[in-house]
């Protein structure tokens, strides 16, 4: 089993150079940052900020923040956000899937009423089937005040070069309530950005 993907960790191109590194040779950490910009049908425009990595190679950091206009209030559209703090166990590594699980502290602040903190658990998984191509899949469950429930879903592919990739998907978000197990609402939306490599 490798680290990480040979062309990611290995140094820029190196699968499309020929790199002939044994696997599990190469950096002992490895981060990543993405900027992407995101709309939620129904919703509104927002912006995701993303930084995690692995150490030695096991455990590591898993940042995120999102910030959302929403455009449903046509006359005066309301602003709010979501910070989740924590970090990732790897539990498998290599080319074809990388998997990590995902805890973290979560809080959304601005005009968000009705959930403020609560605590998130998920899975990263993650493919470098072929050179320059990736497929990622992350899904995530968070459990708040007043028995609510917010459950996610991001799919996305993209392209590598060097140690950038750009990168493009799809976002679904619901919520409920664990009582009455009643679905509230949902969103399905769209999104696209840039992450490094480091």
């Amino acid at each position: 089993q490798r680290f990480t993907p040979n062309y990611v960790v290995n140094g820029p191109l190196s699968k499309a150079e020929g790199d002939t590194a044994p696997s599990g040779t190469g950096k002992k950490m490895r981060f990543s940052a993405d900027a992407s910009i995101l709309h939620y049908k129904d919703l509104g425009w927002g912006a995701e900020l993303n930084f995690e990595g692995l150490f030695f190679p096991v455990i590591g950091p898993y940042l995120s923040l999102t910030n959302f206009r929403d455009e449903t209030v046509k006359q005066d559209p309301e602003f709010f956000g979501n910070f989740r703090l924590g970090g990732q166990l790897s539990l498998i590594q290599h080319d074809l899937l990388c998997a990590s699980f995902l805890m973290q502290w979560s809080h959304w602040y601005g005009d968000t009423k009705w959930v403020h903190n609560g605590c998130v658990i998920g899975v990263d998984l993650r493919s470098y089937p072929i050179y320059p191509l990736t497929v990622q899949w992350r899904g995530t469950y968070g459990s708040y005040n007043d028995d609510i429930f917010i459950a996610t879903s991001d799919l996305q592919a993209g392209i590598i070069y060097k140690r950038i990739e750009g990168f493009a998907g799809w976002k679904y978000m619901s919520t409920g309530n664990h009582k009455t197990n009643r679905d509230k609402s949902h969103w399905n939306g769209y999104y696209g950005g840039v992450r490094v490599y480091f």
